[in-house]
C-alpha cells in the first residue's frame, strides 16, 4: 500500500522535472532563434548602409536607375 503511493508519487515528481526541463530547453531555443534574427536583420541593415554609402550621388548615376523615384 506504502510502496504503490511513494512510487505514484516519485512517478509524478519525474513527469514534473521533465516538463520543467523540456519547458526549459524550448525558452533556451526561443531565445537563441531571437537573436539569430536580431543578428541577421542588422547583417541586412548593415549591408544596405554600406549599398547606401557606395552610391554616387550624381545625376549621371542615377539616370538609368528603375529604381530612381526623381
Amino acid at each position: 500500500m506504502w510502496l504503490g503511493a511513494l512510487r505514484a508519487v516519485l512517478h509524478l515528481a519525474g513527469t514534473l522535472a521533465q516538463i520543467a526541463r523540456d519547458r526549459q530547453l524550448l525558452g533556451a531555443g526561443e531565445a537563441k532563434e531571437i537573436a539569430r534574427q536580431a543578428t541577421a536583420g542588422l547583417a541586412a541593415v548593415r549591408r544596405a548602409r554600406a549599398a547606401r554609402r557606395g552610391v554616387r550621388h550624381d545625376a549621371v548615376s542615377v539616370c538609368d536607375d528603375p529604381d530612381n523615384r526623381a
